[in-house]
């Protein structure tokens, strides 16, 4: 669902981005000046952009990405969608901003992630089309945005989680325990492309002696440093898919 038509439709981004806003007269005024002044589309160069408005929406829109618990979302949902106000009006500085955001990192497009359950040849043909098409700058509106912070923020929240609980250095976190942190297996793949491609995740296969593969992950989060040793792979030969956190 986060990497698909309905992301964030759990919630509903309507009451998300409300919850977001509060209680602000100017939200529910389209005549109001402060809320035209934060819709119309930027002009001039990057540098002359106004930085409160920039700053007000890159806020809002990981804020809103937040209470729905996605960490990721189609760029054209954010930007037509997400935002809406009655009498159809959009955000039209959006796009501009989430290029504005690209630039400084703080979101990644789907396109160039890697998928690390693929085979390595495939992996080298992402890679090498990706690096081709950098200098193009592909766009982000056609695309599904990744927010890092809120990855990051995930991948923290699963350590947490995890050691608050039962699990120890042998225990193994299956793929469906993996997923059941993100609002559907999309947004789950997403943040594994990004954990893995950033060094902070490592995809494993193991073979085992039913000559099934068991696929499993090492999870780096921050200053926490914990093996989670591959073990007891053969308790879980009927688990095709396995994640070991770190």
């Amino acid at each position: 669902m986060a990497s698909g038509e309905g992301a964030g439709a759990g919630v509903g981004w309507e009451a998300a981005v409300r919850a977001e806003v509060g209680a602000v007269a100017w939200w529910d005024d389209p005549d109001r000046a402060d809320l035209r002044a934060r819709l119309k589309a930027f002009t001039g160069q990057r540098s002359d952009w106004p930085q409160p408005t920039v700053l007000f929406w890159k806020d809002l829109l990981l804020r809103v990405a937040r209470r729905l618990r996605v960490c990721s979302a189609p760029a054209h949902l954010v930007t037509s969608a997400w935002f809406a106000l009655p009498g159809g009006l959009t955000p039209l500085c959006l796009p501009q901003v989430l290029e504005e955001m690209r630039a400084d990192g703080d979101i990644l497009l789907k396109s160039e992630l890697i998928d690390p359950s693929s085979r390595s040849l495939h992996q080298l043909l992402v890679r090498r089309v990706s690096l081709m098409t950098i200098g193009s700058r592909r766009s982000v509106s056609q695309d599904i945005l990744v927010f890092k912070l809120l990855v990051e923020e995930r991948a923290a929240d699963i350590a947490r989680q995890l050691s608050d609980s039962h699990w120890t250095s042998t225990c193994v976190v299956t793929i469906s325990k993996f997923n059941s942190f993100f609002v559907d297996r999309e947004d789950a793949h997403v943040a594994l492309c990004f954990l893995t491609q950033n060094g902070k995740a490592r995809y494993l296969s193991v073979m085992t002696s039913t000559c099934r593969t068991d696929t499993a992950i090492q999870l780096n989060v921050g200053s926490s440093q914990r093996n989670w040793g591959v073990c007891n792979m053969s308790a879980y030969f009927d688990v095709v898919e396995n994640i070991f956190l770190k």
